[in-house]
């Protein structure tokens, strides 16, 4: 019996001290490839679901054990899509969590991200993966310490901001942090400064902090993340040639970063008669030894890739990465995609952005008026003689119009929209007294209600209208708290600066103080003068591309065109900004910004709808074939003279 207590005690010594050895040993030294690689479980969802494997995506080890270790301060990632980016930084999320927990922030740009971001790719990360599911179970519900925005952790927390509160940068500290998408934040928030800025200093408490910044470029001059990488190692991905087995980048074309001194494509394929991409036919061309490299070496390739830095005394650690390199898309899809760009402007900026990781030189930053009104068209008329009036485009299923407030007149913009965005200038029209009087309000109000003919036979009347409430704004007010909220006619106030929503309603804060009065939307100018810019580039008719009546004045151009994209310096930083061309006026500008956010209150998805709307019109005109257009329902618009703008 004494035997059995002593073997007994003996055991339960033994059990102790190897408890207590692993309890206060450190844990074992890993990279956060290494973690990944044993820990990290992809969800059913992802495009390659189970065990995270590094050597499929080799690209990534060295981004991964950067922000791992205390020696960077700064990491910068400059990407295209599809390259597992996203991926990442959750691995580093994860690995810090599990095996060195701290303070982290995630910042995004909008609420809407971050909040697809929690439910999408965070909480499959925290459930997924045994190490980190043992510390997040699931209990049913969510409370202050498992919610969307935060998760509390022994020896840390994850809080996920929006670049947009104030708030949270300036009253949170954390030891590392991940800016998300930097090229959709505000450059000074709120008149208080730029928020990177911000959440740097929400870092300095650290000596080991990290600060991982990672986005899509947008545009040359005024991509953050470019000005980041600029200033920092600049590491690329190096390949050999499966022939010749010299090393080299892989590029959309040689100087694809300077269009202005880009050459050869290094992607080459087949064509059929009509110029398109036969499948299977997309094959890489050697700088070196000028082979074609097959898709089928790509893995081959990138496996034995080395990252080479520009810059390597550079404190900052930067690299850039584009689709090509990626095992999850073809190269055909890859040509695909631009053979679909290559006619449209904005759907180019599109894929030099997500598919090449570059930001976009656009093809002119100034349109011309004399281009402009030169392709002015002739629209179809109805009645004879002096009763001769233009109709409405066949192409056209809705109006939306605009209005701007002068000191003498009341300016109307009414613009008609057809399938894929497709637009014409109705009329611009001037309503001339004193709108501090009641006598110029109701005649607009008798504009809007006005049916206008169209040239199937139907009818159609404003369907959305934005008000510009900068002046006379109790007037304004007056006249729009008039109608109901199903006449969608608001008043607004435009707002210039990056990042900014084309059309943001009122949240209930300003409803609260508004009292009896509905509140001001407010109009992302510069969001819209982009949108008017890349439509006035499109050059044939269809999706996007702008139509001008014949009977358009000069000055409507003069002033369509009156503002240039320019580049401005703030506390060193480049920033593209809309500038007001010396001795122009901006009146049909902002009216054509308003007239697009007006688009927006007959529904998000009313740009995909606008085929059927044409088609409905015209369905309807044919109903009413034969019927007379009365000539008194539109009088033919009001020519407006520069004289009589400039007084």
């Amino acid at each position: 019996m004494t035997t059995l207590v002593l073997d007994g005690l003996r055991t339960l010594r033994r059990l102790i001290r190897e408890s207590a050895r692993q309890a206060f040993q450190p844990p074992p030294v890993l990279t956060v490839s290494e973690w990944a690689d044993g820990s990290r479980i992809l969800p059913a969802t992802s495009a390659e679901p189970g065990q995270f494997r590094t050597d499929r995506l080799p690209y990534m080890r060295r981004i991964q054990d950067v922000l791992g270790d205390d020696t960077t301060r700064e990491v910068v990632f400059a990407k295209s899509a599809q390259i597992a980016g996203s991926t990442v930084g959750e691995n580093w999320l994860g690995f810090a969590i599990d095996q060195d927990p701290s303070g982290i922030m995630c910042v995004w740009p909008t609420e809407k991200k971050l909040q697809t971001w929690s439910l999408t790719r965070l909480d499959p990360l925290l459930q997924d993966s045994p190490c980190l599911a043992r510390l997040f179970p699931k209990t049913g519900r969510r409370d202050a310490g498992d919610s969307m925005a935060k998760k509390i952790f022994p020896g840390g927390f994850l809080l996920a901001i929006t670049a947009k509160s104030t708030s949270d940068l300036k009253s949170t500290s954390a030891r590392r942090a991940v800016a998300e998408e930097l090229d959709e934040w505000e450059v000074d928030l709120k008149n208080q400064g730029d928020p990177l800025e911000l959440l740097r200093v929400r870092l300095r408490t650290f000596w080991n902090s990290k600060l991982f910044i990672v986005s899509t470029p947008t545009t040359m001059d005024a991509s953050r993340v470019w000005d980041e990488l600029s200033h920092s190692t600049w590491e690329e991905f190096w390949v050999p040639c499966p022939h010749c087995n010299e090393f080299q980048t892989l590029k959309w074309r040689d100087g694809d970063e300077d269009p202005d001194e880009a050459g050869s494509y290094r992607l080459i394929w087949e064509k059929d008669a009509e110029g398109l991409l036969i499948p299977g036919t997309t094959q890489y061309l050697c700088l070196h030894c000028a082979c074609t490299i097959g898709e089928h070496f790509k893995t081959w390739m990138i496996a034995r890739g080395e990252w080479r830095a520009r810059f390597p005394a550079r404190a900052t650690v930067g690299f850039h990465l584009n689709t090509i390199y990626s095992p999850l898309c073809a190269w055909d899809d890859i040509v695909m995609a631009f053979q679909r760009a290559a006619r449209s402007d904005e759907k180019l900026k599109t894929f030099v952005n997500t598919f090449l990781g570059l930001p976009y030189r656009g093809k002119g930053e100034a349109i011309s008026a004399h281009y402009l009104s030169a392709r002015a068209e002739p629209y179809p008329t109805a009645g004879s003689g002096d009763d001769t009036i233009e109709v409405i485009p066949s192409g056209v299923g809705l109006l939306t119009a605009s209005v701007d407030v002068q000191g003498d007149r009341i300016e109307l913009f009414i613009w008609g929209w057809g399938a894929g965005s497709e637009r014409w200038l109705i009329t611009w029209e001037q309503i001339q007294g004193d709108p501090g009087k009641p006598d110029v309000w109701l005649e607009l109000e008798r504009r809007r209600r006005q049916p206008r003919p169209h040239e199937s036979g139907a009818t159609l009347s404003i369907a959305a209208m934005c008000v510009d409430a900068g002046y006379q704004t109790d007037m304004v007010h007056s006249y729009c708290n008039a109608h109901s909220v199903d006449d969608r006619v608001i008043a607004i106030v435009g707002r210039s600066g990056a990042g900014k929503k084309l059309l943001t309603p009122p949240d209930k804060q300003k409803f609260k103080r508004a009292g009896s009065r509905r509140p001001t939307h407010v109009v992302g100018t510069d969001s819209g003068k982009a949108l008017i810019a890349s439509a006035l580039r499109v050059k044939e008719p269809g999706p996007n591309y702008v139509h001008f009546p014949a009977s358009a004045d000069p000055v409507f151009y003069d002033q369509l065109t009156s503002e240039r994209l320019v580049t401005r310096y703030t506390n060193g930083r480049p920033q593209k900004v809309w500038e007001l061309i010396v001795g122009r006026r901006n009146e049909a500008l902002d009216g054509a910004v308003y007239a697009e956010a007006a688009l927006l209150l007959l529904g998000v998805n009313v740009r995909k709808q606008l085929a059927d709307v044409v088609k409905k019109v015209q369905e309807m005109g044919a109903a009413a074939a034969g019927a007379r257009v009365p000539t008194t329902q539109a009088p033919a618009p009001r020519r407006v003279f520069s004289k009589g703008l400039n007084s």
